[in-house]
C-alpha cells in the first residue's frame, strides 16, 4: 500500500499502479487533483507489442 499525502500530479501513485499496488492519495488543488486523475486513468503503451522492444 502507498500513501501519498501530497499527490501533485501522480508520479508516485502511477509508479504503485504500474507495479500492481494498491495506493491512496490527496491533493488539496483541485487542479492538480484532476491532473493526477486523467493521468492514473491513462493507460500506457505496450512497446512490446508495438515492437519497440522485444519481449
Amino acid at each position: 500500500m502507498v500513501l501519498d499525502p501530497f499527490a501533485g500530479s501522480g508520479t508516485n501513485l502511477l509508479a504503485a499502479q504500474l507495479l500492481g499496488m494498491e495506493y491512496i492519495g490527496f491533493e488539496i488543488d483541485p487542479d492538480i487533483y484532476d491532473t493526477a486523475r486523467r493521468r492514473l486513468a491513462q493507460r500506457p503503451l505496450d512497446l512490446v507489442a508495438l515492437g519497440v522492444v522485444e519481449g
